[in-house]
């Protein structure tokens, strides 16, 4: 606000006005209209012009009026200029925002003047920022992420694959600005992408996105045939995501189960399990079937085909090494030697 310089300009007083029209609080602006006016003071100094004036409202613009008319003893207020625009504001929320002006009145009686605005705009209410987010732990069937924020929040969600929004279940830390969240539930072996959902005062703030695959389960690689009585080496994969138990059943009779595992191991049957075992094997060849069990949940399941002979064995000099049996009537003879399986006589190969 200012008073103009010509002879009759102690009676002019050039001002501006502010008015915030409505704001966009995701796009971060105001909407605001500036004015800018001459007031007369009604006295008798009152002064009128046909020639065009002129002005400016500083980066806003330029403007020009083609006359000023005022009356003797009428207090009147003349509208020079009018800006409507797009104020943003700082990253913050707030905002203060000035304007100049100056305007000719192309009459000496009135002259030229200057003045000045400025307001703190309306703040803005604006969004928590994080400050990290990543994965940091996966299991089977979990994800573990951590994020921080800079301020505190009202709410935290989690969406995996694009799927809705969910509310999040805390492993350590405060949800609502630095914390350890897990999502449960997932499919063994999977990849998944994920995005975090923080709100505060009323404006969300969403993530890029976060990649990870959940572990497999254990899992059997190889398993060879065997003959019955002898030790079947197994090998495993994936035990180190887990707690495995490896059963072996014939049909559905367990015969026996390990949890001492290893990714190269050796079964080797008691007498117990072989005795439970010979009693289900009613042909010479019979399958068997090798379970491991990932955290007492997940199966992955092997065969493997046992066969049923009977060899005769002889130890020399500390070694055991295979036999054949003879007879003898008038001379030696190759004979064979029958056992009982099931209630059957067979004859060994």
């Amino acid at each position: 606000m200012g008073n103009m310089s010509g002879s009759y300009g102690s009676h002019y007083t050039l001002w501006q006005s502010i008015t915030q029209n409505w704001q966009n609080v995701e796009g971060n602006y105001t909407n605001v209209t500036v004015r800018m006016y001459l007031t007369f003071d009604g006295s008798s100094y009152y002064a009128y012009t046909n020639n065009t004036t002129y002005g400016n409202m500083g980066d806003l613009g330029s403007y020009s009026i083609s006359s000023l008319n005022y009356s003797s003893g009428a207090y009147k207020d003349i509208l020079l200029a009018e800006w409507t625009g797009n104020i943003y504001h700082d990253a913050n929320g707030s905002k203060y925002f000035s304007v100049s002006g100056y305007w000719d009145t192309n009459t000496s009686r009135i002259g030229s003047g200057s003045c000045s605005a400025g307001v703190w705009l309306n703040q803005i209410p604006r969004g928590a920022n994080f400050t990290s987010f990543y994965i940091n732990n996966s299991t089977l069937d979990t994800v573990d992420i951590s994020y921080s924020l800079d301020k505190d929040v009202s709410t935290m969600q989690v969406s995996a694959n694009g799927g809705a929004w969910q509310d999040v279940s805390t492993v350590s830390g405060s949800w609502y600005r630095n914390a350890t969240i897990r999502i449960s539930n997932l499919k063994c072996n999977t990849s998944y992408n994920f995005r975090l959902k923080a709100n505060v005062n009323g404006v969300d703030t969403i993530t890029g996105y976060a990649y990870a695959t959940t572990k497999d389960i254990a899992k059997i690689t190889n398993v060879a045939n065997t003959d019955f009585g002898q030790d079947i080496d197994i090998g495993f994969s994936n035990l180190a995501n887990g707690t495995a138990k490896l059963t072996v059943k014939i049909g559905e009779t367990e015969i026996c189960s390990r949890e001492d595992l290893t990714s190269t191991y050796t079964l080797s049957f008691t007498k117990e399990e072989l005795s439970k075992m010979i009693k289900l094997l009613k042909d010479e060849t019979t399958e068997i079937t090798y379970v491991v069990t990932t955290n007492s949940i997940y199966n992955a399941t092997a065969k493997s085909i046992i066969t049923l002979k009977a060899n005769i064995y002889v130890k020399k000099e500390g070694t055991w090494i295979k036999a054949k049996l003879y007879k003898k009537d008038s001379s030696w003879k190759l004979t064979k030697l029958f056992f009982k399986v099931a209630g059957t006589w067979r004859n060994t190969k």
